[in-house]
């Protein structure tokens, strides 16, 4: 947990200094997550450059920032109707080819967090079934809970990074070798289909 009192120290217009009790704009749940899961959902209370302030996809940032944030005034202006929210989800899958890939799977990762590890069920049922729609629109297999939780966990050691740098290298310099490997094969097939045509069409003249 990070120790806020550092960021609370105020002056007064005498100048003397006093410091107030910790206090911060994130809400209380969230401490109780490793900071990396931390870091993951706050990178999305930006939401996505170039879209208008009608865009589906504001809304469910909003809806977001409402489950992250304190409001610092009376009334709370991330407040998201329900059922405004659910016609926004609708409608940002409905055009989710729209957003750049960058946003949307910060906004997939984010979505799985509160889905997984907020403290109200309820709160957890609509994002992980958010979650779960999200992996489905797109065509991929949900991460399991534990497996999320071992990827973004705090005090990884240098060499666990290397390993796993290592191991996703070794992944992707084997997908690049049998995408060659295809690519070459390809080109053979289509040369013997053309040499077959050839060949052909010269027995055809010869007759």
């Amino acid at each position: 947990m990070i120790n806020m009192s550092i960021f609370n120290r105020k002056l007064r217009p005498d100048g003397d200094k006093t410091i107030h009790e910790p206090r911060s704009v994130i809400k209380l749940w969230l401490y109780d997550l490793d900071m990396m899961q931390q870091t993951v959902v706050l990178e999305m209370i930006r939401g996505c450059d170039g879209t208008s302030k009608n865009d589906p996809s504001k809304q469910i940032v909003r809806a977001l920032r409402n489950i992250v944030l304190e409001s610092a005034t009376e009334g709370n202006f991330m407040d998201v109707n329900e059922d405004q929210l659910m016609i926004s989800v609708k409608e940002f899958f409905e055009d989710l080819d729209h957003y750049p890939l960058h946003f949307v799977m910060h906004l997939a990762h984010a979505i799985e967090i509160i889905g997984y590890e907020h403290p109200h069920e309820e709160v957890r049922k609509f994002w992980s079934a958010f979650y779960l729609d999200f992996c489905h629109t797109i065509h991929v297999a949900p991460e399991p809970k534990e497996v999320m939780e071992k990827r973004l966990r705090d005090g990884r050691s240098p060499d666990e990074h290397a390993s796993q740098y290592k191991l996703i290298k070794e992944w992707k310099d084997r997908k690049v070798l049998e995408s060659e490997l295809r690519y070459r094969h390809n080109q053979e097939r289509a040369k013997k289909r053309a040499k077959k045509i050839d060949d052909t069409d010269s027995g055809r003249d010869l007759s």
